[in-house]
C-alpha cells in the first residue's frame, strides 16, 4: 500500500507519508518496502550527491546503489490507483515526484531538484505517470507514458484521473484501467499500454465524476466498476443506483449496465465504501463503512449475486466496526474479508468479516 492521507503529513520520526508498505497476512506485521522519505536530511542527501539526478530512469533521484527513490509520488489517497501483478511479481500504482503536497519548498528541495534536473538538461517537470515495485529485484521504477506507447494516444492517462481504478485481469496478466474518454491494458511484463476506444451507444459511467471504486471478477472476467460522484464532481441524489453501477465483460469486450434488482447504493466510492470480489461465496460484497458512511442507517453491507443479478437483504455493519479510511481484500485461503481502518495517517486495526461458510466438498466413496 501507498498513498499519502493527511496530505503534506511527516510523522514524528521526520519521515514523509509517501511510505510504500506490504502487509503480511499470515506473520500479520507490516513491512516497509519504502520508509518514507527522511525530511529533515533531504536536502542534505542532494547537496552532497548521496542522492543524484539519473537521466536513464527520467531524471529521478537515485541512490547511491542507483535505486529509484519514490519521493512524494501520489498527491492523494491512493484507493484503487494500486495494483499488484502476481504474474510479473510487480506492485504498480500511479504517481509522479515531489508532488504539489511535498511541503518542503520552504527548505529548498523541490527547488534544488528541479536546479539538479536543469544540470542534466532536463526539464524542470517530471515525465512520470506510473510507479512499479519489482518484488524480485527489490527496486521501484519511474514509468512515463512516452515508455508504454504513443503519449498522445494515452494523454488520458495519468495521476488521479479517470474513474480511478486500476485492476489485475488474470485471464489476460493484464492491468485494466477505465478512463473518461477511452479504457486502457497495461502490460507490466512488456511495459507496454493499448488502448481500447470507445465503442458508439457503449454505456459508460457518469463522465468526470471519479473516486469510483471497483474489482475483478475471475470466474465471469469482469471488472465492476461504479459508486463514485460525491463531493466536488457530484452526481444527483436522486440519480438511480443502476445508473451508477456497471461492469466490464473482458471476454465479450463491452461495457453492460446490469440495473441490477433489490436495494443498493447509488455511492459506494472510495471514501464510503470497501468493493471485494468473494471468490468463495462467488458474490460481490460492498461494505458501506468509511468515513462518509457514519450513520446507522446507511451503515450496511450490500451482498450483489451475479447469477441473479441482484442485490440481497442489506447486512448490517457490526456496531463495533470502526468509522475511518482504509483499505480491503478478501482472502479465500481462509475465506475471510480482510479490513485495514484508520484515519489519515494513523495505524488502524485490522478486522476480518465472512459472508458465509464455505460449501462442504464431499469426498467420493
Amino acid at each position: 500500500m501507498t498513498g499519502e492521507g493527511g496530505h503534506g503529513h511527516v510523522y514524528k520520526t521526520g519521515h514523509y507519508s509517501d511510505d510504500v508498505v506490504l502487509y503480511d497476512l499470515y506473520a500479520n506485521r507490516w513491512i516497509f518496502l519504502y520508509p518514507g522519505t527522511h525530511v529533515p536530511t533531504l536536502k542534505q542527501k542532494m547537496e552532497s550527491g548521496e542522492y543524484r539526478v539519473d537521466d536513464k530512469q527520467l531524471g529521478m533521484l537515485v541512490d547511491k546503489d542507483g535505486r529509484a527513490q519514490p519521493i512524494a509520488p501520489i498527491s492523494g489517497h491512493g484507493a484503487h490507483n494500486l495494483s499488484w501483478d502476481p504474474a510479473a511479481r510487480r506492485f504498480v500504482w500511479f504517481g509522479s515526484a515531489f508532488t504539489y503536497f511535498f511541503h518542503a519548498p520552504k527548505d529548498g528541495d523541490t527547488s534544488l531538484f528541479a536546479k539538479l534536473r536543469r544540470e542534466k538538461g532536463l526539464p524542470e517537470a517530471v515525465d512520470c505517470t506510473f510507479w512499479v515495485y519489482d518484488a524480485a529485484a527489490d527496486r521501484f521504477r519511474p514509468v512515463a507514458k512516452s515508455q508504454l506507447g504513443d503519449a498522445r494516444a494515452l494523454a488520458e492517462v495519468g495521476r488521479l484521473s479517470g474513474h480511478q481504478v486500476i485492476q489485475y485481469v488474470d485471464c489476460r496478466k493484464l492491468h485494466f484501467y477505465p478512463g473518461d474518454k477511452a479504457d486502457y491494458w497495461l502490460d507490466l511484463a512488456a511495459m507496454k499500454m493499448t488502448v481500447r476506444p470507445i465503442a458508439n451507444g457503449e454505456p459508460r459511467l457518469v463522465v468526470g465524476t471519479g473516486q469510483h471504486s471497483g474489482c475483478y471478477d475471475p470466474k465471469r472476467d469482469r471488472v465492476y466498476v461504479g459508486g463514485g460522484g460525491i463531493g466536488t464532481r457530484q452526481i444527483p441524489n436522486d440519480t438511480p443506483p443502476g445508473e451508477n453501477f456497471l461492469y466490464y465483460d473482458v471476454k465479450a469486450d463491452k461495457w453492460v449496465k446490469p440495473n441490477p434488482k433489490g436495494k443498493f447504493p447509488l455511492f459506494w466510492d472510495i471514501g464510503t465504501a470497501f468493493a471485494a470480489y468473494d471468490t468463495v461465496s462467488d458474490r460481490l460484497v460492498i461494505t458501506l463503512a468509511q468515513q462518509r458512511s457514519r450513520t446507522k442507517d446507511v451503515r450496511f453491507i450490500y451482498v450483489y449475486d451475479p447469477e441473479k443479478n441482484e442485490f440481497e437483504e442489506p447486512i448490517p455493519v457490526p456496531a463495533d466496526f470502526p468509522v475511518g479510511l482504509g483499505h480491503t481484500f478478501f482472502c479465500p485461503e481462509l475465506n475471510v474479508h480482510l479490513f485495514n481502518v484508520a484515519y489519515d495517517n494513523a495505524v488502524g486495526p485490522w478486522l476480518a468479516w465472512r459472508y458465509r461458510r464455505a460449501p462442504e466438498v464431499r469426498k467420493q466413496p
